[in-house]
């Protein structure tokens, strides 16, 4: 099993623990799952730097979810969306199916990460139906979909936030290495991380010359909602920790 490999299914294993019915098990283990697949994008970008025949993993595209889905599930999309944004890929949607397009490991961390958040939308979901059923006029589907809406949506903005944080960590990391007057492998590898985002964007851009725009659904039970914007905010993302060993590599940590 190469390093690769060992990583992504140590992830995985992480990510099925993150479903533990224990809340502070399962945050700690969906934290560190995020943190392993940033130390593992910046290892194999040193990889890279240390071994010029190292290649970037090819770019392509994979389905993450084997449903079709019809538009009272976009908030799936949602999902998919954000944590493509977070992980340096993009989203689809093709013959009602979700596609992530992006490098081989991202597309398997998206789709680990993906079904971890998904199952927690709906655990929650069903926790807080069981205590306001009774309480409200909705019916019961329509506030379901709607608080799968407003979590979906609040772990959207969280994930794209997340990405802003971690691009600015890494200017950070850039810069202080500059300061140090070390042309070390760190900060190339923080170099082509951004280059192998950056070669995923453009070449998404001329994959999806064409592409029609998917609206989302819309909610029928703003109580429903407003409870999803509220739990969605509570859940673990984990988040870009271990870009911050760039920084501690500096002092020596």
């Amino acid at each position: 099993m190469s390093d690769r490999e060992k990583a992504l299914d140590k992830i995985r294993k992480l990510l099925r623990l993150s479903k533990s019915a224990n809340e502070h098990e399962a945050a700690n283990a969906a934290a560190r799952a995020a943190e392993l697949m940033a130390q593992h994008e910046l290892s194999e970008a040193e990889l890279r730097v240390t071994d010029g025949d190292v290649k970037a993993e090819p770019i392509g595209d994979e389905k993450i979810d084997g449903e079709t889905h019809k538009s009272a599930s976009n908030w799936k999309g949602v999902v998919a969306n954000g944590l493509a944004k977070s992980m340096g890929c993009r989203m689809y949607w093709t013959g009602g199916a979700i596609k992530i397009f992006g490098r081989t490991s991202n597309i398997q961390a998206v789709s680990y990460t993906y079904q971890y958040l998904i199952a927690e939308i709906e655990r929650l979901c069903d926790e807080r139906w069981a205590t306001v059923k009774g309480q409200t006029w909705d019916h019961p589907k329509a506030w379901r979909m709607g608080f799968r809406l407003g979590a979906s949506q609040t772990v959207y903005s969280r994930l794209v936030q997340q990405a802003v944080q971690k691009e600015a960590q890494q200017k950070v990391a850039s810069k202080m290495f500059e300061l140090a007057g070390a042309a070390s492998v760190q900060s190339q590898a923080l170099v082509l991380v951004k280059r192998d985002e950056l070669e995923v964007i453009n070449a998404y851009k001329a994959k999806s010359k064409g592409f029609k725009s998917k609206g989302y659904a819309s909610t029928k039970s703003a109580s429903g909602y407003h409870e999803g914007r509220a739990a969605g905010e509570g859940i673990s993302l984990g988040g870009g920790k271990g870009l911050k060993g760039a920084t501690r590599a500096l002092k020596g940590e």
